[in-house]
């Protein structure tokens, strides 16, 4: 690849592409991380037993937008989102909505609601 364009194409395992993102992997270096969004509906809502989740591709130790919040409300009592956190509880790392992060392994962030 020159350029973002290719003069030939050959079938690769060490090259794949996904969402527009061209992820070239080699042992041992990881190129992209996937961030898991999880609604949080398990811990709010008493006898929820599924989370929604989706997921965001971003380029690994790179500065990177998160996206932003797409879940809308998961009840009618909590019904304000705050923010992300790398636990349920809210006792992990916080996060903002579209904040900018650096990351090297996957992560899955849980909404807060209040």
């Amino acid at each position: 690849i020159l350029n973002n364009e290719t003069s030939s194409y050959q079938v690769n395992p060490d090259i794949s592409v996904v969402g527009g993102l061209v992820t070239l992997e080699k042992p041992g270096i990881t190129t992209q991380v996937t961030v898991t969004f999880s609604n949080n509906a398990q811990y709010y809502t008493s006898g929820a037993t599924d989370d929604t989740t989706v997921e965001q591709y971003i380029v690994a130790a790179s500065d990177n937008k998160l996206d932003a919040n797409t879940f809308g409300q998961i009840n009618d009592y909590y019904n304000e989102f705050t923010g992300w956190n790398t636990r349920r509880d809210g006792s992990g790392t916080a996060y903002t909505n579209e904040q900018i992060v650096s990351l090297n392994e996957n992560i899955t962030l849980y909404a807060q609601w209040k």
